[in-house]
């Protein structure tokens, strides 16, 4: 009953954010869809979303678009005679070229923002002072902006943190504005469980700044942060593989919508960084080694060359079919997590 009167209250959201992953599906699928028509090969069904079909439309070339009503991905269907006779590095390609468009959807979404909005950089203001913290001791307060550390300019709370993290246990001067006053104060950073690494016992306010860029330097923005983006997005799954985080942590579509709802919240920038997010995501998790998943025929492609031959028709299927149930496994179990997210 609470997850029924859920769905009904968030309607509208889950709509849109039903779009959004359907902007990002069609995007992965049509790096396939083109990747099949470069190597000749003819392709019969283009699917956004699984099941059976409630909308067709012909395409050119003789393909045939559906839109299916389970929203957890999409396929492009090739002739199965054509597809088998391509030579492995076509297979490669092919398989690889859907979540390629991903990464570059996401280059484009965060050039895009940077064209728009500049290089947005979280301003060094507190927004919350931990109790019993050097912070609280010295005085510190909502609100204050940290100008200075030691005589060093900060202008980015991430530079505030650096500046303090080496400090632990030495006496240090913060220049402060408050209001329209310039003040200093001195705080002596705290290393915490035997570390090394100070802090103060402040958290960010949510302030942000934009420092407005060219075209050229929106680019060089957008391809780093893709990069960035890329490399937190691999790191958080090894911690997941090898249970560096808790495994109840990990969300899937319910979540996801969740998180697309609180980024709209704040605007379309933020949305449309989700977006990139969320299409860096779909590149790193088809990647992974397992059928039916751009990984797994990237790596029978790879057999293929290695061998001069393909693996046995049947043996793929046993392969893939093995390897769909441990998806769907998955599948249900961060749903399960989802859903008890809401219950709780």
């Amino acid at each position: 009953m609470i997850f029924l009167d859920w769905l009904q209250s968030n309607a509208v959201h889950l709509v849109a954010t039903l779009l959004l992953l359907g902007v990002l599906i069609i995007v992965h699928e049509w790096g396939h869809f083109l990747a099949f028509r470069r190597f000749k090969v003819p392709v019969e069904v283009f699917a956004v979303g699984f099941g059976p079909a409630v909308w067709r439309r012909p395409m050119a070339g003789g393909a045939e678009f559906r839109l299916c009503p389970i929203p957890l991905g999409g396929y492009v269907r090739p002739d199965e005679a054509a597809a088998r006779a391509a030579r492995p590095p076509a297979k490669i390609a092919i398989a690889l070229a859907g979540p390629a468009m991903n990464l570059v959807a996401a280059a484009v979404f965060l050039i895009g923002l940077a064209l728009w909005q500049g290089e947005v950089h979280a301003a060094p203001e507190v927004g919350k002072v931990l109790a019993d913290s050097p912070a609280s001791r010295a005085g510190l307060q909502t609100g204050d902006r940290v100008v200075a550390v030691e005589g060093e300019e900060i202008t980015t709370f991430e530079a505030l943190v650096a500046a303090v993290q080496g400090r632990a246990g030495l006496i240090t001067e913060l220049t402060i504005e408050r209001g329209a006053e310039r003040l200093t104060v001195t705080v002596v950073p705290e290393a915490q469980d035997g570390g090394s690494v100070g802090r103060i016992g402040v958290m960010h306010s949510g302030a942000t700044w934009s420092q407005r860029l060219g075209p050229l330097e929106a680019i060089r923005y957008g391809v780093r942060e893709t990069v960035d983006l890329t490399a937190r997005t691999v790191g958080g799954f090894v911690q997941f593989v090898t249970r560096q985080v808790d495994a109840s942590a990990v969300g899937g579509p319910i979540m996801i919508f969740q998180m697309a709802t609180q980024a709209a919240g704040f605007g379309a920038a933020a949305l449309v960084h989700f977006m990139a997010v969320i299409s860096v995501a779909l590149f790193v998790f088809n990647l992974l080694p397992v059928p039916p998943l751009d990984g797994g025929h990237i790596v029978f492609g790879c057999i293929e060359a290695v061998r001069g031959k393909s693996l046995p028709k049947r043996a793929e299927e046993w392969v893939q079919q093995g390897a769909f149930v441990l998806l769907i496994v998955f599948i249900l179990f961060v749903s399960y997590n989802d859903i008890l997210r809401i219950l709780r």
